[in-house]
């Protein structure tokens, strides 16, 4: 607290002071114990997590509230403009202005002995049409940009999950080959080399996955079957679903059969469902610590008729107040270094690319936990 502030007659909540209120009790806090002068709690462990918890929800919490607030009422006040909305208001003024000067021209014989007033007015006219075209010309610059940062991030996240593996399967390797029992060399070799055909498998399946991926395949939009998309991309996580433990499943509709055919870059939509279990996995993995007897499950489920690709899991889901700011670059829930806070981010800003709408919608029982991919407006 700011002393000084609150030792003068008057003061006002701001940036730097917070005024509110912990409520603690001696029966549901004994170890939180008064000094004898009453001045303060006396200096012990349980005193030191309360202040960090109480520092995590100021500066967390409670700033970055302030900041969104602010940043709603900067946009409120501002009317919202467009690259679109601009040219057509550009369009507007140079027609009034051509409008205007021709009227006046033909009203007020004297004006055109102005010739070179009445020519610098269309030159500035002119101008604003040279204008609109640089404008144009830096918004699909812009848009480029966007595009590449999308294409950059989405790789950086895959080559961070194939270096994973690629560990993984390595580690395993060597820890059989170094178990091997000299005494049984040529059937422990055969079964050693059963293994590492088996961890090879895993790779050309992740590899599978990753080469859609690449530069070169990332801005090359296809005509690309959602249904065996899933089919594939589950075939090549079978073996990560079971080292997690998770229950995937995909169910299609109306009929298992079904096809559902749009023109999309493959590599983003596969890199929406990576992001999306990534997600998931970390946060079963977090639930099933608290109750390791309920069974951990993914379903996803693809509605052909109404083009629409559902993602949700039986996970703690996700608070009602970051029901919009999961999708905010760089934020996230997950303790540092666990996480980027990018990879929802990606996924919605994916969809804009294809003209699709990505948000969280609660499932059945009203928790947030589900994704649903909307592609009724791709083609």
């Amino acid at each position: 607290m700011d002393r000084k502030a609150f030792a003068r007659g008057g003061y006002k909540l701001n940036r730097t002071q917070i005024v509110g209120r912990v409520t603690i009790s001696l029966r549901a806090n004994p170890l939180l114990i008064d000094q004898a002068n009453r001045e303060g709690l006396i200096d012990n462990e349980e005193k030191r997590a309360l202040q960090a918890l109480l520092a995590h929800l100021v500066q967390e919490t409670f700033w970055s509230f302030m900041v969104r607030v602010e940043k709603a009422a900067r946009a409120s006040a501002a009317e919202p403009t467009s690259e679109a909305i601009i040219a057509q208001r550009l369009i507007s003024e140079e027609k009034r202005l051509e409008s205007s000067l021709a009227l006046l021209v033909q009203r007020v014989p004297e004006v055109r002995r102005e010739a070179d007033t009445v020519s610098a007015i269309r030159q500035g006219i002119s101008n604003l049409k040279s204008a609109m075209r640089q404008v144009r010309q830096l918004a699909s610059e812009y848009e480029q940009g966007r595009t590449e940062l999308l294409n950059l991030a989405g790789v950086g996240l895959m080559v961070e999950i194939l270096a994973h593996e690629l560990n993984r399967a390595t580690a395993t390797a060597l820890a059989t080959l170094q178990h091997l029992p000299s005494e049984e060399l040529s059937n422990a070799a055969a079964k050693s080399l059963q293994g590492l055909s088996a961890q090879l498998k895993t790779l050309q399946k992740r590899l599978k996955v990753l080469d859609p991926l690449s530069t070169s395949a990332r801005n090359r939009k296809e005509k690309v079957d959602i249904r065996r998309l899933l089919l594939d991309f589950a075939e090549a996580h079978s073996d990560h679903f079971r080292r997690e433990e998770v229950s995937w499943s995909v169910k299609v509709m109306p009929t298992p059969s079904s096809d559902l055919i749009v023109t999309v870059v493959r590599g983003m939509i596969l890199q929406v469902l990576e992001n999306l279990v990534s997600n998931s996995l970390y946060w079963l993995r977090q639930q099933k610590l608290l109750t390791p007897e309920v069974k951990q499950r993914i379903e996803v489920v693809l509605d052909c008729d109404d083009r629409l690709l559902t993602f949700s899991d039986n996970g703690p889901g996700i608070a009602p107040n970051d029901r919009d700011r999961i999708f905010e670059a760089f934020f996230t829930k997950k303790p540092a270094g666990e996480g980027k806070g990018l990879g929802l981010f990606i996924s919605r800003e994916i969809a804009k690319y294809h003209g699709a709408e990505f948000r969280l919608e609660p499932d059945s029982n009203g928790v947030l936990r589900t994704f649903t991919l909307d592609l009724r407006n791709v083609r």
